[in-house]
């Protein structure tokens, strides 16, 4: 139905939004989250991966963090 003069009116005069749905997908109350099976492979698996992303993430910081340094040091070099 075209909504020409359906927003003028309560209630409104297309109901096709009801007929509507889509899946929850927050964390803490969805069940698409709560009833996911997994398994201790897939714990591990997760394990791992957060394992490998802390430690690629502290070696960036790390490397950044020289690379600053090295940078501040040769701008004062420079400037003198």
């Amino acid at each position: 139905m075209r909504v020409n003069g359906s927003l003028k009116v309560y209630p409104r005069l297309d109901q096709d939004f009801k007929k509507k749905s889509s899946l929850d997908f927050q964390k803490i109350w969805g069940n698409v989250y709560k009833l996911r099976p997994t398994g201790e492979i897939v714990q591990g698996y997760l394990w791992i991966a957060f394992m490998l992303i802390g430690f690629f993430m502290g070696a960036l910081a790390f490397l950044l963090d020289i690379l600053v340094e090295g940078l501040s040091h040769a701008r004062v070099g420079l400037m003198q």
